[in-house]
């Protein structure tokens, strides 16, 4: 796990099955990113399935 300002990040690696699992979770909007293409980029991957989750962003209300 790598903690990011304003997010994170979570890694998951399955040798047995050649794949790997990402997860990047954000606390505010952020700019689209070509994820499909730069993961088969970076980690030369055959099939890259990006799933986006929009969650309502609570606010932080003061103690």
């Amino acid at each position: 796990m790598v903690l990011l300002a304003e997010r994170y990040l979570t890694v998951h690696t399955f040798p047995e099955h050649n794949s790997l699992c990402l997860n990047l979770f954000c606390c505010r909007p952020r700019p689209e990113w070509a994820f499909d293409a730069e993961l088969r980029t970076r980690f030369g991957a055959d099939l890259v399935t990006v799933r986006a989750v929009d969650r309502p962003c609570a606010a932080v209300v003061p103690a």
